[in-house]
């Protein structure tokens, strides 16, 4: 059980969290779209999303690692990556506004879908 002290400790703890979130995913995505330059086949689309989720799933596990694996960051990896190379194709990789908002839903589905599994 919690003691108060604890909890008080955790909650403190758990603001990081978004922080890394909203950290990662830019810096995750620039870093990923200066080595690949732009999502236009499947291959470069599986490296992007595999560099953006290496990036995105570290700053995620630094934040929580002392409630989640480090199993979080090669799930993130393989779920952005795949998620990314199928959104990516499912919108021709189109670069329109609603072809970018299709494309980051599943990609982002994908990463949380590895990342419950990974955390289970």
């Amino acid at each position: 059980m919690d003691t108060q002290g604890d909890w008080m400790g955790t909650s403190r703890r758990m603001w990081l969290w978004p922080v890394a979130i909203l950290v990662g995913f830019p810096i995750g995505g620039y870093i990923a779209d200066l080595v690949v330059d732009g999502v236009d086949s499947v291959g470069a689309a599986l490296a992007a999303g595999f560099i953006a989720g290496a990036i995105i799933g570290g700053a995620e596990w630094f934040a929580l690692r002392r409630w989640i694996s480090w199993l979080w960051i090669p799930a993130t990896c393989a779920g952005l990556a795949l998620g990314l190379a199928a959104g990516a194709a499912l919108v021709d990789y189109g670069i329109g506004r609603g072809d970018i908002f299709n494309l980051r839903l599943g990609s982002r589905h994908a990463g949380l879908m590895s990342q419950d599994i990974a955390n289970s």
